[in-house]
């Protein structure tokens, strides 16, 4: 325990900052992943998509906004993946609804 406090002692605030900001999609992956289980289901597509948005952010900041500025970077960085999740969240529940696709995996017992 006394160790613990010696560690946390010598890390700075910005060093936390850091990691908690690393931490964060992580966590929000894990709030959505977790009302997918409450409803029943099993969604493994999800950081499938979380990786599919990064790329595309990253080809847009890099290939398509290096000129913007550093606040419509981010921004445009943002609603690219953002973008991305919706579009192919839309994709995924309307094949599941209109064309009667089944879900990955039901937790339910039949």
């Amino acid at each position: 325990m006394a160790a613990i406090r010696q560690f946390v002692g010598r890390c700075a605030v910005d060093t936390w900052c850091e990691v908690l900001l690393g931490a964060l999609p992580l966590a929000i992956l894990l709030i959505g992943q977790t009302v997918v289980l409450f409803v029943g289901k099993i969604d493994l597509s999800m950081n499938a998509v979380v990786a599919m948005g990064s790329v595309m952010s990253a080809c847009v900041t890099t290939r398509h906004a290096p000129h913007l500025g550093r606040s419509w970077m981010t921004a445009s960085r943002a609603s690219t993946g953002l973008g991305m999740g919706v579009l192919v969240r839309l994709f995924n529940g309307a094949c599941t609804a209109l064309l009667r696709m089944p879900a990955f995996s039901s937790l339910r017992s039949p």
